[in-house]
């Protein structure tokens, strides 16, 4: 008799177990995270000795953020990187500054990369790496923006002092951002 009731207490404390458990199961289904990649472009030209360019634009027009834009519930940034896609001339370098600015003008982060050889990053992207500061300013900026629900946009700059390369000089990059969105099934 002893072992029956062991039995049954075994089954019920398992049972009670699973169905405690089962609801955080459910809950982690409904949620998951979703990238959200945002490449922008960048074309300065000149023949001075510094050039540079600048562009806002808006996460929340990318077609992943579109298809998920009622489910997310919080979004964070990543990652960023810097790609050249196509330089003159050919042996084109110089000191690289690049700055990003949420949609109030603040600035989040400034990354200065010395000696860049235009040619060293058409292949291989520089991965920025930003302080724990710098990424807790873009995510409370990502959030904030995401609560009043307004567009979700940035500045970006890119300006590079030429070390070498002689007459006009011409620069196509790009700032390859990678944002996390926690969704809702």
């Amino acid at each position: 008799m002893k072992f029956k009731t062991k039995i049954i207490a075994a089954i019920f404390l398992g049972l009670l177990v699973v169905s405690l458990t089962s609801c955080d199961i459910a809950d982690a289904l409904k949620n998951y995270p979703v990238n959200i990649p945002y490449s922008v472009e960048f074309t300065a030209t000149g023949s001075n000795n510094s050039i540079s360019e600048s562009q806002t634009f808006c996460i929340d027009s990318s077609d992943t953020f579109q298809e998920y834009k009622d489910k997310i519930k919080d979004i964070k940034f990543t990652e960023i990187s810097f790609r050249t896609i196509s330089y003159i001339p050919e042996n084109l370098q110089g000191d690289v500054t690049i700055t990003l600015k949420d949609g109030n003008g603040v600035i989040l982060f400034t990354e200065s990369i010395t000696g860049v050889k235009a040619s060293d990053y058409v292949t291989t992207p520089y991965k920025i790496t930003l302080t724990a500061d710098e990424i807790q300013a873009i995510n409370q900026y990502l959030q904030a923006v995401l609560e009043t629900q307004s567009q979700i946009c940035f500045t970006g700059s890119f300006s590079i002092d030429i070390t070498s390369g002689e007459g006009n000089h011409t620069i196509k990059a790009a700032l390859d951002l990678v944002f996390e969105a926690g969704t809702e099934l």
